[in-house]
């Protein structure tokens, strides 16, 4: 079988292998490739767009990572002035405001209320002091496009001359009708 062919990717530490798993499937099933080689190009079509959800979800944890610690960092300062580092209890408030199902609204109202400040400036903060990183991953990301795209032609291109018809051959008999 094909698929046994093909290596296993490898992924990130913290990357989810049942979602590349579904991802990689939805990919093939949609490529539908046939033959060894056009199995290898969707590998290699699936390899790039998975390399750009990573790259995407690498620019929003990067954010998110340092909006959390200036939101912890906030939080405690109102608390105490002369704090280096914040305490557990403003870092759990922090934690809270980043919660993947979007639960912190106590927690930003403390943010607002007690450091004066607000979850949008904090964000905004955080992206502007990761510009220089986010800048090259936004590069990498747009370098991807192009090799995507000639990849996806390739591959149309090989699929289109697999599927080419040919004519029935006609008989001939002996006799030149």
């Amino acid at each position: 079988d094909l698929i046994d062919a093909t290596p296993s990717r490898t992924l990130f530490p913290g990357e989810d292998r049942g979602a590349y798993a579904a991802f990689r499937l939805a990919f093939l099933e949609e490529l539908a490739p046939v033959t060894f080689y056009e199995r290898h190009l969707a590998e290699t079509l699936v390899d790039l767009e998975w390399e750009v959800v990573r790259y995407r979800n690498l620019r929003t944890t990067l954010v998110t990572a340092e909006a959390r610690d200036r939101s912890a960092n906030a939080i405690e300062k109102s608390v105490n002035q002369y704090s280096f580092e914040p305490s557990k209890q403003s870092t759990a408030i922090a934690d809270e405001l980043f919660k993947p199902n979007g639960s912190g609204d106590e927690a930003a109202t403390i943010l607002r209320e007690s450091a004066g400040t607000n979850l949008d400036e904090i964000v905004a903060r955080a992206y502007a002091k990761e510009i220089g990183t986010l800048s090259h991953i936004e590069r990498h990301l747009a370098d991807i496009e192009p090799r995507r795209r000639r990849l996806l032609d390739d591959y149309d291109r090989l699929k289109a001359r697999r599927s080419q018809n040919i004519p029935d051959a006609e008989t001939v008999d002996d006799d030149g009708d």
